[in-house]
């Protein structure tokens, strides 16, 4: 699922996570009025001053922090034989530290690179629409610094 994938066929696989809409997947933080720290996954109280957090969308696009390359398999799975998968952290304009998984190649992967959030399928729910999970991708349109 790209960014501007329809969104009325898909459903998130961690609706606490994130919100599907026509410009694809928005993750779901909070925002502290206080002390003006944000927050990923959302909070109801901030974690410094103990005020109320309010809910907010996140933006779609930041800048990497740190990659790997992982080579064995996810916990939990048994599959040997994978290829393995790029894991990162993302630097939101909001000041949030996103961890996730990253598609593309791992020379593209080049700390200070605009990514961009976008939505993986990860198989379907009961109604046959496809549960979308978060990863991020080398923003094609972004010059590689942030």
């Amino acid at each position: 699922m790209g960014a501007g994938t329809d969104s009325r066929e898909s459903v998130p696989a961690q609706p606490e996570l994130l919100r599907l809409d026509t410009g694809g997947p928005v993750l779901l933080g909070s925002h502290c009025p206080k002390c003006d720290r944000s927050y990923f996954p959302r909070r109801w109280e901030c974690a410094v001053d103990l005020s109320p957090c309010e809910d907010v969308d996140l933006s779609r696009t930041g800048a990497l922090h740190v990659a790997t390359y992982i080579r064995t398999p996810a916990y939990g799975r048994e599959q040997r034989d994978t290829e393995g998968y790029g894991v990162g952290e993302i630097d939101l304009p909001e000041g949030v530290r996103v961890q996730s998984v990253l598609l593309g190649s791992e020379d593209s992967w080049v700390p200070g690179s605009r990514f961009r959030i976008v939505g993986e399928p990860i198989g379907n729910d009961a109604q046959g629409r496809a549960r979308i999970l978060f990863r991020f991708e080398r923003d094609p349109g972004a010059g590689a610094s942030s």
